[in-house]
């Protein structure tokens, strides 16, 4: 009884080392690819080279990645006993400036084995010396400047980015204020700031500021710095 118990463990060993020997079988040479040091926008590209060394074919279901950074595209997604294929993997560095890096690459195969195939594309991002930012951080940064006094003073000099939307004419602009962004107000001297500043808040704008004395104390204390006019060009001061 025990020998016929230990020769049925033993074909069944053997039965399932033939069955695992007859399944598809992924391979890869590298499971990690190190770009080393690359400054933030640049686009990071690598080829693994899958091969199926099992002795039927290898479905691939699906590739994954960890972030939609990164990008990984198959050339086909069924292989043949010996048969090899390219998965190129992209990743863009915007946002990663000033970080090491480590992104992951999931295969999904009929592999027995290896069901689950892991990559992984590593380096270090430098921040863009030239200070190019993440539309986030620019988002967050981002204000509206407007010029509150008649088109023709606006005209004889107002501060570099300023639009025109005269006090009387600033409650048929509320609608098109954008959401989330700061707003700042000047006139010719603060007297009439207050009251745009009153307009803007009673309507449910609540990221809004004026600038205190106006272009007047602007120039006061600065000369005619980030003053243009529509009269003069540059280097005509």
């Amino acid at each position: 009884m025990k020998r016929c118990i230990g020769w049925l463990f033993c074909l069944g060993w053997i039965l399932s080392s033939v069955t695992a020997y007859a399944a598809p079988q992924i391979w890869v040479e590298q499971t990690e690819y190190d770009f080393g040091v690359v400054v933030e926008g640049e686009s990071v590209s690598h080829v693994f080279v899958l091969e199926n060394r099992g002795a039927e074919e290898l479905t691939i279901d699906r590739v994954r990645t960890g972030c939609g950074c990164t990008v990984a595209r198959l050339t086909t997604q069924s292989l043949a006993p010996g048969e090899s294929t390219e998965l190129q993997v992209v990743f863009r560095t915007d946002g990663y400036g000033g970080h090491v890096v480590s992104k992951s690459i999931t295969i999904y195969t009929d592999d027995p084995v290896t069901p689950e195939l892991y990559l992984f594309i590593r380096g270090t991002v430098e921040k863009d010396p030239l200070c190019q930012l993440d539309p986030s951080e620019f988002m967050a940064s981002f204000y509206v400047l407007i010029d509150l006094r008649t088109p023709e003073e606006y005209t004889l000099g107002h501060l570099v980015g300023a639009i025109n939307i005269p006090l009387g004419e600033l409650a048929n602009w509320i609608d098109y204020m954008p959401p989330r962004v700061s707003i700042m107000l000047y006139d010719e001297d603060g007297s009439t700031v207050y009251s745009a500043l009153e307009q803007l808040t009673v309507s449910g704008i609540e990221d809004v500021c004026g600038l205190a004395g106006g272009l007047t104390r602007w120039i006061e204390s600065y000369g005619n710095s980030l003053v243009v006019s529509f009269k003069l060009l540059p280097g005509e001061r």
